[in-house]
């Protein structure tokens, strides 16, 4: 193939990711207030849901969209709290838990959701293959 060929081939090969690129879903705000209610549905069909914490925007997923992060308590007898990212732009919700360790939202730092893993420590929460996975600080 020759050069002319090769730079060709690139440049359709990038317009074609441009494309696609400026074709996903852009979240507004207007569907970041409905997250709010859609949350709220979600956490009340939780089994054993008793409230959820402070409210951040942040984009775990990474696909260039604010997600709606909040902490979760849940339980009757045991109750524990775990993290719970609503994806607005796909209405996909995760939730980071482990019935014997306490997961909370501490805030956003350094552009990461920082999050607490019981008492002591602290690290980030980012999207991987579908799951959620903590990090903890080193």
């Amino acid at each position: 193939m020759d050069i002319r060929k090769c730079a060709v081939l690139v440049l359709v090969l990038l317009m074609l990711t441009c494309t696609a690129c400026s074709n996903r879903k852009k979240v507004t705000g207007v569907e970041l207030d409905r997250a709010l209610l859609e949350m709220d549905d979600y956490c009340s069909s939780i089994p054993g849901y008793v409230s959820d914490g402070e409210r951040v925007y942040f984009d775990v997923t990474k696909d260039k969209n604010l997600d709606l992060c909040t902490t979760v308590i849940i339980g009757s007898d045991w109750k524990h709290s775990a993290v719970l990212v609503y994806d607005v732009a796909n209405k996909t919700f995760y939730m980071f838990e482990n019935d014997s360790i306490d997961y909370s939202i501490v805030g956003i730092e350094k552009n990461r959701l920082v999050v607490s893993e019981g008492e002591n420590t602290k690290g980030t929460l980012k999207l991987v293959f579908g799951k959620l996975k903590f990090t903890p600080k080193k």
